[in-house]
């Protein structure tokens, strides 16, 4: 097993970068919020039976390449890992921001994709019956579930630290049950917001693609659900 990449971001909600940056970057930004909202129109409008018609032969060809890479070397995974400090908002109001979308919109399936799933990443394309999202650089569906800490393969068991009061582990199979991702989350609370531990194993046998993707791909999604959970937690106040 070895480290393919790891990342350390700092996310700060308290203040206003956008005054302190250069032209250039302020079009990226743009340019982003630009790209980001025809993403959610197509989303939208192919949403979901014709999502997956139109990505149908994508995720097969995903789904064939990856039981070649597993067959490669079984049981040997790499991993990916992403430390990211968050100033602003602490663990207790990220997790009440999760739940209440969760929650509040449990009748309406749709509207939880768009304001959960569809807000934490461009490249998340559709649930289904697991998640759908960009993976080596194609869309592959995976089947997330949590997994007990105990349960989880020894290479996972072995980063676990016990500084972070917040654990979790979970596994995201193949349709099949094909083993494929392991997941290791940890947090813990700062005076100024919060720190998340956040690791990805891939089978070995996969480019190192998979695992480079998926670090920027946590950054991405975890930054956003932090912005989500701050503009609740300021609408609250």
């Amino acid at each position: 097993m070895k480290l393919i990449k790891e990342a350390e971001i700092t996310v700060d909600l308290n203040e206003d970068y956008k005054d302190a940056v250069s032209d250039n970057v302020r079009v990226d930004e743009w340019e982003l919020e630009a790209a980001k909202r025809v993403a959610l129109n197509l989303r939208s409008l192919l949403f979901e039976e014709k999502m997956l018609d139109l990505i149908h032969d994508q995720v097969e060809e995903s789904d064939r390449l990856i039981k070649g890479y597993v067959a490669k070397q079984p049981g040997d995974f790499n991993y990916g890992r992403l430390k990211l400090t968050v100033n602003g908002i602490h663990s207790k109001e990220f997790f009440a921001s999760v739940q209440h979308v969760m929650t509040a919109v449990k009748d309406s399936p749709k509207q939880i994709v768009f304001e959960q799933g569809f807000y934490a990443h461009p490249e998340h394309y559709a649930l289904d019956q697991g998640n759908i999202e960009t993976m080596g650089g194609r869309p592959t569906e995976t089947l997330p579930t949590f997994v007990k800490l105990e349960d989880a393969p020894d290479f996972v068991r072995g980063f676990i630290d016990d500084q972070y009061p917040i654990q979790s582990a979970g596994a995201g199979p193949l349709r099949d049950g094909t083993p494929f991702t392991y997941v290791l989350q940890q947090m813990k609370d700062t005076d100024e917001g919060m720190i998340a531990d956040l690791m990805i194993w891939y089978p070995a046998g996969a480019p190192d693609i998979y695992v480079e993707e998926h670090v920027e791909h946590y950054a991405i999604e975890f930054r956003n659900g932090c912005k989500l959970a701050a503009a609740r937690l300021s609408q609250s106040k």
